[in-house]
């Protein structure tokens, strides 16, 4: 099988599976105010929001999730990845837009983790160390599981140059 090339020097988007992790991530920060809900249409038996029928309440369960997806899918969209230069530049956010520019010789260690929802949809999460950070510097949630190993390889095997001032 051939190796897909992609082009690290125009921005790249996340997966467009990175929609299901959305809407997991929606319902499992929700799934009280759901589970709420859920039991007050079960449970109440006067007039009103019972009444309603199952396609209704259905309804509504889709349009909370629809409306709490939004800026998820916002950031979703503006999320880009690529390289210019020597630098590994990542655009991202919502209402504050971030540029987190990482100079690739400072790049330790990129790690390509998989979870089994992952592997489902052929994807992956790539966390980005570099040194003198504590934390995972970029985490990149469901890219494409060839551009992350392609990344991934890019930034071992990418020399850093030698400018001197």
């Amino acid at each position: 099988m051939e190796e897909k090339q992609f082009d690290w020097y125009t921005p790249q988007k996340l997966s467009p599976y990175a929609f299901l992790f959305i809407v997991g991530k929606v319902i499992k920060q929700s799934w009280a105010f759901l589970l709420l809900f859920i039991g007050g249409k079960f449970l109440k038996k006067e007039k009103g929001i019972a009444e309603l029928g199952m396609g209704y309440f259905i309804l509504i369960i889709i349009g909370f999730i629809v409306v709490a997806s939004i800026p998820y899918v916002i950031q979703y969209l503006r999320f880009r990845i690529f390289i210019k230069g020597n630098d590994l530049i990542v655009l991202k956010g919502l209402f504050t837009k971030k540029i987190i520019t990482i100079p690739i010789n400072k790049i330790q260690s990129v790690h390509a983790v998989q979870s089994y929802l992952n592997r489902f949809t052929e994807t992956c999460e790539l966390k980005i160390e570099t040194a003198g950070e504590e934390n995972t510097e970029v985490e990149i949630k469901a890219i494409d599981e060839e551009k992350a190993y392609a990344l991934q390889e890019l930034l071992k095997t990418k020399p850093a140059s030698n400018d001197t001032i």
